[in-house]
Parts: C-alpha cells; structure tokens; sequence
C-alpha cells in the first residue's frame, strides 16, 4: 500500500490560491510511491473543495465552520494533526505562505515530527525522503534527510509547477466534508484588509524597480521612485525585510511571502538574491542587478549585473534614459 502525501491547500475568500495548486506538482512528482489526497478548510467550502478535486483529480478533504472564515493557523495544525493520525500520511505539506509556516511548525509540535520550512525540492530515495533548500541568503544548499515520519514542511511557491489537468474519468475523486463546531482558541483574526487598487500595480507592470536593504535608509526611496516614474509601465517592489521595516507596504513584497511577478524588466537593487526573493521574480524576461557585493547570490539569476552602489547608479540611469528619449 501506498504512503499518503497530504497537501494542505490555502484560501482566501472560500478560494483556492495558485500556490497551492502548485503543490500537485509535488504530487506527480513523488508518483507512484505516494497517494496523495488534499485538505482545505474554510466557512463555505463545499464548492471550491468540489472544483478541486475536479480540476486535479485528487481526493479532498474539506473542513467547514464559522471559525475558519480567516486562515486561522491554530484550529487548522489540529484538525490536520487529527487528519494524519486517521491517514497515517508521511508528508504533510503546506504553502511557504504566513499562514502556512504557523500552521506547519505547530503541526509538527502536536506530533513530535520534524519540520523542514522553505523546501525547493522534494525526492524519495529508496525509503528516504530528501528534502533540499537554501540557507544564508540562497548562498548554500542544504540536503535533510528526517529519520522520522510523518514530516511536515513548507513548499516554496514556484519550486514547482502545477500538475496538468487529470485524465477523464468515469468516477470523479472523492470530496468528503467535515463540519467544525466554534471552539474558543487563543488566535482572533479581526479582518481581511484589501489592498489598495493602486498597490495592484506589480501584476501588470512591464518594469519592476525592486528595492532591498542596500538603500540603507528610507530617505533613499526617492530615488527608486524616480526612476519608476520616468519608465514607461513601471511599478516600484520591495524584497521582506524592507516591508518588516514598514519602509514600503507589504503588498509591495515579491517573494515567497508576498507576490510573483514576471515583468519584462525587473531591476534589483541593492537586493542579496535570498531564495525567498528570486522565487517571487525569477521568471521576469529579463533582470538586472545592481549591488555592491560582487559575490551577492542575486547575479547568479541576473542577465545583466552591475557592481555599484545603488545610490551612485540609479541617477545615472534615469539621467541616460532621459537623454535617449530625447535622442
């Protein structure tokens, strides 16, 4: 008899997101040595859980109540904790998303299991698992190899590709649903805040000027902005510890935590090039890099790098552009 691989799908609104679609990729992936089934939770879920396991053609396992309206990352660890002991699943994997790291390690904590946040890769080697991520800012490569199971992890978005449409079938795969009463838990959402209809812009930009933490003061930002404003269809991004800082908005974020986007140009400056981050950019047509550090990891991804200060080269580069509008 197969393992079972259990994908824990996020959702917004009673929606499933894209990144957890992508976890199917996971699940070819490790196909035929592990069955893999999803779990989603939601208020009214019936429909979404319905439509997944349609679109995919894996079993579901739909969680409803007036509670998890919101990610609610505590009443989600139990009722998957509960989920794996009647599976006996092996994996247990989440989305690499704010709700998904909470829900993961305290998983993991209910069940004495060890836990591997950010994995890129997954393989089944014999009997091991070999889970492989990024550490230090993407500048090593580290292998785990639990020699426990279940374990839970975290999937980064974009490690890998969403499976394609199952094969027609006669009998649909099972969507089984399971009521949740109100319980009190020490986790409260108080609302889902919307971002502002100009913060959207990222999706549709054709360039992205995308700041980290080699701006060294928020002061500095005006420079980006500039620059954004004479391209044509620019946008102006963050990597996470600008937005941690409240330097620029969080919707503002690309990255495993924030947003994906694939602009024409993307321009990283001052930007180390962690995984988190290139995860979020990586498909852009085409990256520059500007950074002091010419061993900085996010040249490793850039068509174009450009060893300088930030603060020295972005005026050049708009005072260039202005001269070959003119031109």
């Amino acid at each position: 008899m197969n393992a079972t691989l259990l994908l824990i799908a996020e959702t917004i609104d009673n929606r499933v997101t894209g990144t957890s679609l992508e976890m199917t990729g996971l699940a070819q992936r490790l196909a035929p040595n592990m069955t893999a089934m999803f779990a989603l939770a939601g208020s009214d879920i019936k429909t979404s859980a319905e439509k997944l396991a349609a679109g995919t053609g894996i079993p579901v396992t739909a969680f409803e109540g007036p509670d998890l309206a919101f990610p609610n990352p505590e009443i989600l660890a139990d009722l998957i904790g509960s989920l794996v002991e009647q599976t006996d699943a092996e994996i247990v994997c989440y989305p690499h998303t704010t709700c998904g790291c909470h829900a993961a390690a305290r998983t993991a904590a209910l069940m004495d299991a060890p836990c591997v946040p950010a994995v890129e890769s997954v393989e089944k080697e014999g009997d091991a698992l070999v889970f492989r991520r990024s550490v230090h800012n993407g500048r090593l490569k580290t292998t785990a190899i639990p020699r426990r199971r279940p374990v839970v992890l975290t999937l980064l978005p974009g490690a890998f590709k969403p499976a394609g449409p199952p094969a027609p079938s006669d009998s649909p795969p099972a969507m089984t649903l399971q009521k949740v009463e109100k319980k009190a838990t020490g986790f409260s959402p108080v609302e889902l805040t919307r971002e502002a209809s100009g913060d959207a812009a990222l999706e549709h930009a054709d360039i992205i000027v995308a700041v980290g933490r080699g701006i060294g003061d928020p002061e500095n930002l005006g420079i980006v902005n500039d620059l954004a404003r004479r391209l044509p269809n620019a946008a102006v991004a963050a990597s996470r510890p600008l937005c941690d800082l409240q330097w620029l908005p969080y919707s503002r974020q690309v990255g495993a935590t924030g947003r994906t986007v694939t602009p024409r140009l993307y321009i990283a400056c001052g930007i180390s090039g962690a995984q988190q981050h290139v995860y979020g950019m990586k498909d852009s047509q085409w990256i520059v890099a500007v950074n002091t550090d010419p061993h900085a990891t996010i040249f490793s991804v850039a068509h174009i790098g450009v060893v300088e200060d930030l603060l020295t080269f972005l005026p050049l580069l708009a005072e260039a552009y202005d001269e070959m509008k003119k031109a």
